[in-house]
């Protein structure tokens, strides 16, 4: 009751009880009636089956008059299925079966003609129909509202005891875990309730509840409250609605959640507070979106946050563009405060061509050393001020069927992204800085240009100031006989070999074959093929040249190069239908 008052009671629903009045047809003088509005229609369908098909369920039913009316008390045991259809949910009609299972159930029904329990009944909506269940509870909800993608999405409530009132909207569940899917977090998540009420139909009330998305029995994090409500409420700044029984405006309501005393705990360490939140359901409007806490030898004790940057900063989302972008905040006790950015964006722009990208970028100043391994244990950065930036764009021109691709990567010293992106290091894409277009007016043909300068002076790379490719694959020549490929590009490349590392304890091993150079790159490739067909093998025979010519090399001296060769290639293909 305390956690009701402070929460603020009930609110009301959103359409409001009224009447209708009509003119009485005939009679000189206006008279009035009343015209009660009645419930929507629609059947209750109730079915009642074994709990296991080899085990039939053990049923005791007799006819109660304490009651007015009576009612039809049945006893069931040895394990029962109800699946009832048809329920309203959440203001919603029709919106999928429940499915509950149970070692032994008691259901209240109004009473029979013949005073015997159906095992399947149909009942309007405000008939009588009450639920006891006790013993390994299961009850199964799928909805035909709630979607991911070409998916419903289910949930499964486990307990110990549970009362339903079907007729009322009321149910309360006792040692209740909910497990369900949720697409925005695209993981499975756990809800326990030492007691989780249905007060009526768009009400719910949790007593001494966590949330985790964590699938172990006893979770290391969690999100914990005494009390957490959710219920409906208007939403004062969207226009009302009419209802269109009784003409009256109807304010448009949003699911709102309550939860008083919040604690983040890790492990059972309370390591967040908060003693009561209010927030929206569908969207809740926190800047908030995660936080971390953590303890290893190479940071240290590590608080890191993570915010929503549109929030936070008050900024509306661009218009046509899906956009995220997030703002990282971190302290790493052995290595310092830490700031980082990161986001993806995707489109269309004014004439129609679709775009998309992602960026991050990090800093921190650390006054710590890298430890990666091996004989690298104990590694001071230079320089204090370090980070990296990378970002990739894409944009489809398919008008032209061209693409655009851009880059930007770099970062402060060799060491930051093994250190501080390890994953990203190890399969992540090279940082690079590069604009490459190209561009395939027909089917067999293609050309592309690339530019992407030297950034990072610590690792071995080839510049392209700027290089161009052109591609011709199967072209026929003399009605079909031959076919025709080739390959040829011309560019200014500038060959950089990385600087060695400042710290003498920073193993660095230069590669022999890399050495600065730059100039002049040009090839072109050549190859005519005659295929065909000697039963069932493919057969052709092809010629190919080459003439390549590099103006500087390792020697400083200019190479030219002549290559050529030929043969006949075959192929056969088989299979076995099964």
């Amino acid at each position: 009751r305390r956690a009701v008052h402070r929460q603020g009671g009930s609110q009301r629903g959103s359409l409001q009880q009224t009447q209708l009045t009509v003119p009485v047809p005939g009679g000189s003088e206006p008279g009035w009636r009343t015209v009660p509005l009645q419930q929507p229609d629609g059947l209750r369908r109730v079915r009642v089956s074994p709990r296991s098909f080899a085990m039939p369920y053990s049923l005791q039913s007799i006819e109660s008059k304490n009651t007015t009316p009576p009612e039809q008390v049945t006893i069931l045991t040895g394990g029962v299925n109800v699946l009832v259809d048809g329920v309203v949910l959440g203001g919603e009609e029709g919106v999928g079966a429940i499915d509950l299972s149970a070692d032994r159930v008691v259901i209240w029904t109004e009473a029979s003609a013949n005073g015997q329990f159906s095992p399947e009944m149909m009942q309007r909506p405000e008939a009588s129909f009450q639920l006891y269940l006790e013993g390994n509870i299961v009850i199964r909800q799928e909805s035909r509202f709630a979607r991911f993608g070409d998916r419903e999405v289910s949930s499964v409530v486990r307990a110990s005891r549970a009362f339903y009132d079907a007729r009322d909207k009321r149910a309360l569940i006792l040692d209740a875990e909910l497990q369900s899917y949720v697409p925005a977090l695209d993981a499975g998540v756990r809800v326990r309730a030492e007691r989780l009420r249905q007060n009526s139909t768009q009400s719910y009330h949790a007593q001494n509840a966590w949330f985790t998305t964590s699938q172990y029995g006893q979770p290391g994090y969690r999100i914990q409250a005494s009390d957490i409500f959710l219920e409906p409420r208007p939403t004062p700044l969207l226009p009302s609605q009419i209802d269109p029984e009784t003409g009256v405006a109807v304010p448009q309501e949003t699911y709102w959640m309550t939860a008083l005393n919040t604690q983040l705990l890790v492990g059972e360490v309370p390591v967040f507070y908060l003693p009561q939140i209010t927030t929206p359901v569908d969207d809740p409007g926190i800047p908030l979106l995660g936080a971390a806490v953590g303890q290893d030898k190479i940071f240290g004790t590590q608080l890191r946050t993570r915010w929503d940057a549109f929030r936070l900063f008050g900024l509306q989302r661009p218009d046509g563009v899906d956009a995220t972008w997030a703002l990282q905040l971190d302290y790493l006790s052995k290595r310092g405060p830490a700031v980082g950015t990161d986001g993806r964006y995707s489109g269309v722009d004014a004439y129609g061509n679709n775009f998309g990208g992602a960026g991050v970028g990090y800093y921190i100043h650390d006054s710590g050393a890298d430890n990666l391994g091996a004989d690298r244990r104990v590694l001071v950065p230079s320089d204090p001020n370090r980070g990296i930036l990378q970002w990739q764009h894409r944009h489809f021109f398919e008008a032209y069927n061209m693409t655009l691709d851009a880059e930007l990567g770099g970062a402060s010293d060799r060491n930051f992204r093994e250190s501080y992106r390890e994953r990203d290091f190890d399969t992540g894409k090279d940082l690079e800085t590069l604009a490459y277009l190209r561009q395939q007016p027909e089917e067999n043909w293609m050309w592309s240009l690339l530019v992407r300068p030297t950034v990072n002076q610590f690792e071995n790379n080839t510049a392209w100031l700027p290089r161009g490719d052109l591609y011709f694959l199967g072209e026929p020549l003399l009605g079909g006989l031959l076919n025709w490929s080739s390959h040829s590009s011309a560019a200014y490349a500038s060959v950089n070999q990385a600087n060695a590392p400042t710290n003498p304890l920073d193993i660095f091993s230069p590669l022999p074959y890399y050495t600065d150079a730059n100039g002049l790159v040009a090839m072109s490739r050549h190859e005519v093929e005659m295929p065909f067909n000697l039963g069932p093998f493919k057969l052709a025979p092809y010629a190919m040249g080459e003439a390549a010519f590099w103006s500087d090399s390792f020697t400083s001296q200019s190479i030219d190069r002549l290559y050529g060769r030929g043969g006949i290639r075959g192929s056969l293909q088989f299979g076995r239908v099964f």
